[in-house]
């Protein structure tokens, strides 16, 4: 193998372990916001307003009473 041909797999590689990376933690971090924010939300009428007005195959959650 020619030097050229494993300093460029090297690169590659290299790329591609960065991406995972970066998508990882972006992952992480939306997951978190998320999070963070369900705690304000989740009792609001807002959100219960949107549901009722869903088709029931199309909600996710059951209505309770």
């Amino acid at each position: 193998m020619s030097l050229a041909y494993v300093e460029l797999t090297r690169h590659s590689l290299l790329t591609k372990r960065r991406g995972t990376l970066v998508w990882a933690v972006a992952l992480f971090l939306l997951g978190l916001m998320t999070v963070a924010a369900w705690s304000s939300l989740k009792d609001t009428d807002a959100l219960t307003g949107f549901s009722e007005g869903l088709p029931p195959r199309a909600r996710l959650v059951p209505r309770h009473g």
